[in-house]
């Protein structure tokens, strides 16, 4: 997934289910205005891609549109784990 600057704060709900069918992360998040300096802000998650396999990708936003969706639905293979 590209990373974006973004001209608004962001914030919404992220859940992820592991191959074994069990939710390794389930939380909401906020992620501030980009710094003036062009940096991008991102929000990360430890422990989340343990196991190689497929997992589930919920993530909704609250009161934002990026671009054009509020919402993702998507599964990601994970090939290695290092």
């Amino acid at each position: 997934m590209g990373l974006r600057k973004l001209n608004q704060e962001v914030s919404g709900s992220i859940e992820v289910v592991d191959p074994d069918g069990e939710k390794v992360l389930d939380t909401s998040f906020d992620v501030p205005l980009t710094e003036l300096d062009g940096e991008y802000n991102i929000v990360t998650y430890a422990d989340v891609w343990t196991t190689i396999g497929e997992y589930k990708v919920d993530l909704e936003l609250a009161d934002a549109v990026i671009p054009g969706t509020s919402r993702l639905n998507q599964r990601f293979s994970i090939t290695s784990i290092k």
